[in-house]
């Protein structure tokens, strides 16, 4: 099995050769760079997309570190389904229509696009977060290579990053190093190929 988070945060992983563990919560101190008072939540093993960092104010408690990480069978991966919609996002000269996967909650958002062989051409998954959120995302056990765009509170595309697909580790960590509310995942070139930049405003219908 692999890691917990990037850098090993919030508890030991699995044994080797242990296959597939079920969702456990675990609550502790967050270790290294969190700051004072942050804790980390963190369900052991290999995710498709980790380390979501959402901020929160409560009590001036700081950054709330969330690494979220599941182990998932052949059959948990297919039985783990998504809610569909469209991603509109209006560039400078057109209007692109993408169907998308929507991934809101944890554990759809953990398995992502784990497990798939293809993509459609004008097809792709939205990750989207109820508040604003800092984290990487990594390509483990996801064979289709992928570009990614980040997008704000207001909608306006902040960062576009191309991920290369990781059968085993270290698998490398796509930080937009900004704050987003959403990401849109679509087949490696696919923004460049629509003319998508950065400041265009994409709008997710359900």
């Amino acid at each position: 099995m692999g890691e917990v988070g990037p850098e090993k945060r919030g508890g030991p992983a699995p044994p080797r050769g242990a296959g597939p563990v079920e969702p456990q919560l675990l609550l502790r101190t967050c270790p290294g760079r969190c700051p004072a008072g942050a804790w980390a939540f963190a369900v052991p093993a290999e995710v498709h997309s980790i380390q979501v960092c959402p901020r929160a104010t409560l009590h001036n408690v700081g950054v709330l570190r969330v690494s979220v990480a599941l182990a998932f069978s052949a059959a948990t991966l297919a039985s783990v389904t998504f809610p569909h919609g469209e991603a509109v996002i209006r560039t400078s000269s057109r209007t692109v229509t993408v169907r998308v996967e929507l991934a809101r909650t944890a554990e759809q958002q953990a398995v992502g696009l784990q497990g798939r062989r293809s993509l459609p051409r004008n097809a792709g998954m939205a990750f989207l977060f109820s508040e604003q959120t800092h984290g990487s995302f990594w390509m483990k056990n996801t064979s289709i290579p992928l570009s990614i765009a980040f997008w704000g509170r207001r909608g306006r595309i902040l960062r576009i990053l191309d991920m290369a697909p990781c059968r085993s580790d270290p698998c490398p960590r796509y930080d937009p190093r900004v704050g987003y509310w959403g990401a849109l995942e679509v087949n490696r070139g696919a923004f460049r190929r629509w003319g998508v930049r950065l400041g265009d405003l994409v709008r997710i219908r359900r």
